[in-house]
């Protein structure tokens, strides 16, 4: 909110009373919750800068940490729906002028920062589309990419060739 000359970070009850400042960083932005609702991630920035920064703090405003510190913006955090990695966008290899975003994806920490994404243009908001349950039949497959999602079909056969594994295909003929 612009409350004092500079976004921060509040949180307020649904009938709007009870409001409380949880950021003094002159330009906080794009507070996201955790899964859980312990942690905010949001990143910090003045419009007179061109360096924005991801941050993660608790849900009442305390312990608020810097997570990343390279060069160029970093903005639009986005919590995995586990709460374990923090995805956001970030022109880090490809600054101003040309301002080239990618995709990031770190810890909830901070550590372990890669980029899995090489667009030919910028991007902008970061969001997981992950299914809730990743692996339904727990054999070590993700749901993305099993080819038989209700049965355990770790080496991912697929005799006939129709996209169906053979364990979840009941005709073998190639048509599924």
């Amino acid at each position: 909110s612009f409350i004092d000359g500079y976004y921060d970070i509040y949180t307020v009850s649904p009938n709007g009373s009870g409001r409380i400042k949880l950021t003094n960083l002159a330009g906080a932005y794009d507070p996201a919750w955790s899964p859980d609702g312990t942690r905010i991630a949001f990143h910090n920035g003045t419009e007179q800068s061109s360096e924005t920064k991801i941050y993660a703090m608790n849900a009442d405003g305390s312990n608020q940490t810097r997570l990343t510190y390279n060069a160029g913006e970093d903005s639009d955090p986005s919590w995995s729906p586990d709460g374990t990695r923090i995805a956001f966008q970030s022109d880090r290899d490809d600054p101003a002028p040309v301002k080239k975003s990618e995709i990031y994806v770190m810890n909830a920490n901070g550590s372990g920062q890669v980029r899995p994404t090489d667009f030919p243009g910028a991007t902008h908001t970061v969001a997981w589309q992950w299914p809730a349950d990743l692996d339904s039949d727990s054999d070590g497959v993700d749901n993305l990419i099993d080819n038989c999602k209700l049965v355990a079909n770790l080496a991912q056969c697929d005799s006939d060739g129709d996209g169906f594994g053979n364990h979840c295909d009941g005709d073998m003929n190639g048509n599924g």
